[in-house]
């Protein structure tokens, strides 16, 4: 068993090494990724939770199969969670100086090929000197200091300094999750930035093939594995004496999910799924509060997607949903970014951000653990205390409304200002939620005439559906419960009434 450890981390580093070599063809691997794709636990870490594993397999399983298929287009037979599973595996799933010296090192290589065919490298720095003078940092500008960050993590590897390797990529890694890809497909879409992916992938490659972090390859991969672990010194000699098989791949231990708290995680992504009670509650309570203060403070908006879907179907949150969705008009950004409304939200014990990708704000309670990253389980199936997103719509010369925050997910989404205002309240849970004019209308072009009846992913796009539509069941018509008690929402005092004793 040793040796076919052994065989398969040989294989596994010619692998990379192949799909790096831009001089080389594909196919030159494809027998080497099918053969790990048919025997893929010889490659990964044992010491992980069941589902942790699963997860593993499924993702190394199809991405091998299809780098033996495809080679360099392999990213284009993976559907869409198996894709976004991977991309979340590469950026989110350890931190990133981990990661190199694991087998989901193996990655970057591979996404580097596919990068490649599509734009050369370009060279990092070139956009730097420019970057403050940007209203805000775009994804081009995010990839660009990604792959600085990336060069000089290089350049450190190469002067022995591993301290500064973790420290440049560790920033390498949060630009990379700021620029908020939806999936592989999404990254590889032709754009002005893709020649900067393909910088950063072949940068985080090499290195992984620095003799820093090489050295640290043999004993990541073999401590994961519970049979080859008892003969790891012998298999270190053997790998001693054949340097070749130093390599960026190989499994390192993934922190586990607290298993007390697993098993009450949240994934809106499955419809059979139901969100834990005491998710349930704070979901209302954050759509009650959040609402409040936005009607206080002057800003337009209305619930929509899955919350208006709740309304309208449910009468409340749907059984299986995990976070809320506000819009509003561009017009009243300023005032949803304003001052006195944020020292509201903190006042209720909420915080907002902004995603500048996306232009998309995300509101969750303080000290949620879903805005930190994270790690095993949970970076993969959506973790997270409940959040509400804030969609931004624009006014457009077709004298009509369309989505500026998420545009593939809503290309060819359209509602006109009759369909939209004015506004009006529907019972939502214990409290109400304003909805647009005609809410009918804006659900059958988000989801198709036949909402009422039919389970279907949020998307305006088909080919970015998390699953299949189905028939709505009779026993999940209902509302998730509980629906409160309500917190009262308690509002900052005006300045003036601060001065009113004075003013007396």
């Amino acid at each position: 068993m040793v040796n076919a450890y052994l065989r398969a981390f040989t294989n596994l580093t010619a692998l990379a090494r192949l799909a790096f070599d831009l001089s080389r063809t594909a196919g030159e691997s494809a027998e080497l990724a099918l053969g790990l794709a048919s025997n893929v636990e010889l490659i990964l870490p044992r010491d992980v939770h069941p589902a942790v594993y699963q997860l593993y397999a499924h993702v190394f399983q199809h991405t091998l199969a299809s780098w033996g298929d495809l080679g360099a287009g392999w990213t284009e037979s993976l559907d869409f969670l198996t894709s976004r599973s991977v991309w979340t595996l590469m950026v989110s799933g350890l931190p990133l100086a981990e990661s190199l010296s694991s087998v989901f090192g193996l990655f970057w290589p591979l996404l580097h090929r596919a990068s490649a065919a599509i734009a050369p490298p370009a060279e990092p720095y070139v956009g730097i000197a420019r970057l403050q003078s940007l209203p805000v940092c775009d994804r081009e500008c995010l990839l660009d200091t990604a792959a600085a960050y990336c060069a000089l993590a290089l350049l450190a590897s190469g002067t022995g300094h591993l301290a500064d390797v973790h420290l440049y990529v560790g920033e390498a890694q949060s630009s990379l999750q700021s620029a908020y890809f939806e999936n592989l497909s999404d990254c590889l879409r032709p754009s002005n930035y893709t020649g900067l992916l393909t910088a950063v992938s072949g940068l985080l490659y090499r290195i992984t093939q620095s003799p820093l972090i090489s050295a640290q390859i043999p004993m990541f991969f073999f401590a994961g594995q519970q049979e080859g672990a008892k003969d790891l010194q012998a298999l270190l000699a053997q790998l001693k004496d054949n340097p070749d098989m130093s390599s960026s791949i190989g499994p390192a231990t993934v922190e586990d999910s607290d298993p007390d708290r697993f098993g009450l995680d949240c994934t809106d992504k499955d419809p059979k799924a139901r969100t834990p009670a005491f998710l349930v509650r704070d979901l209302y309570q954050t759509i009650d509060v959040v609402g409040q203060i936005l009607s206080v403070y002057g800003v337009r908006w209305f619930a929509s997607h899955g919350v208006l879907l709740g309304a309208l179907r449910h009468g409340g949150v749907i059984p299986h949903d995990c976070d809320a969705d506000f819009t509003v008009i561009e017009a009243d950004m300023h005032i949803l970014t304003s001052a006195p409304l944020q020292l509201a939200l903190q006042r209720n014990g909420f915080q907002m951000s902004f995603l500048p990708v996306q232009n998309l704000f995300t509101i969750w309670k303080h000290g949620n653990p879903g805005r930190r990253v994270q790690r095993g389980l949970r970076a993969y199936i959506g973790h997270r205390e409940p959040e509400l997103h804030i969609f931004v719509m624009q006014w457009t010369d077709w004298q009509g409304y369309i989505y500026d925050t998420d545009r593939i997910k809503h290309r060819g989404f359209f509602v006109t200002r009759n369909e939209t205002f004015p506004t009006t309240t529907m019972a939502f849970g214990e409290s109400t939620v304003n909805v647009p004019a005609q809410p009918e209308a804006y659900l059958s072009r988000m989801y198709g005439p036949d909402w009422p009846t039919t389970v279907r992913s949020m998307s305006a796009v088909k080919d970015l559906r998390h699953f299949e539509a189905r028939p709505l069941l009779a026993e999940e018509s209902s509302m998730a419960l509980p629906t409160g008690p309500l917190l009262k929402v308690e509002l900052p005092p005006r300045l003036v009434d601060y001065f009113a004793p004075v003013l007396n």
